[in-house]
């Protein structure tokens, strides 16, 4: 019979093994994508915003 800390052990792993197979879990090229999908968001909200900026302060002059 094994000791508490040997069993302990097998479900962590067990636990572990399972989360790894979930398919939740994306690959570094799919965090990748939304990362790089992310940054353009970014991109493109802050140039809207300078651009927006700059026409409303060249407009009021």
């Amino acid at each position: 019979m094994p000791s508490l800390q040997e069993n302990n052990k097998m479900l962590k792993t067990e636990l572990v093994r399972q989360r790894r197979n979930t398919p939740q879990d994306k690959t570094y090229r799919d965090t990748l994508g939304d990362a790089q999908f992310a940054v353009l968001v970014l991109l493109i909200a802050s140039g809207a915003l300078i651009f927006f900026t700059l026409a409303a302060t060249l407009w009021l002059m």
